[in-house]
């Protein structure tokens, strides 16, 4: 069995309800990682939950809440390659382009220049592929490991850690 369940913090020590969950990216890789070595049957499913969380904290970093801790469009200031942007590239034909061009990794980036991007991702239907994405990658990954030979208490937990991966507002 492997425990990749975190201390919780005390109560007193909450800044809000949704700290009590607060789970970092460090510490989601760290518990794939324990999967992967742990049981070489989980090097897939935990590849799969890899790419999810990473598309997850794409979209959160889109349309995330700043109220939950998550700054807001962080990745178009900063140039970041996202899903998103990846995205738009390929459709780069179907929108003002040179406008996409001028915002993405701009110093200077706007509140009115992210609810843009983010109408822009809307308009093209790239948030709903990823969040349908993201969804198959999970169903994928626990798929592996309904056809492999795993304790099911440990198929169990990486469930839970898989769905809370992507369902995960912070």
């Amino acid at each position: 069995y492997v425990n990749i369940f975190m201390k919780r913090r005390p109560a007193s020590d909450m800044r809000s309800r949704a700290s009590k969950r607060t789970v970092t990216s460090s510490t989601c890789r760290r518990c794939c990682r324990i999967f992967r070595e742990q049981l070489p049957r989980f090097s897939r499913p935990s590849r799969l939950a890899g790419v999810a969380f990473q598309h997850a904290d794409d979209y959160l970093d889109l349309f995330g809440d700043k109220r939950l801790g998550k700054k807001i469009g962080g990745d178009i200031k900063e140039g970041n390659i996202t899903i998103f942007h990846e995205s738009l590239i390929d459709l780069k034909d179907k929108f003002d382009f040179k406008k996409y061009g001028r915002i993405w990794h701009h110093p200077n980036l706007t509140a009115q220049d992210i609810l843009w991007v983010q109408d822009l991702v809307k308009k093209t239907g790239i948030k709903t592929q990823v969040e349908e994405k993201m969804k198959k990658l999970i169903k994928e990954a626990k798929n592996c490991l309904e056809k492999a030979n795993v304790n099911p208490k440990v198929k169990k937990t990486f469930g839970e850690f898989a769905d809370f991966l992507i369902e995960r507002e912070y």
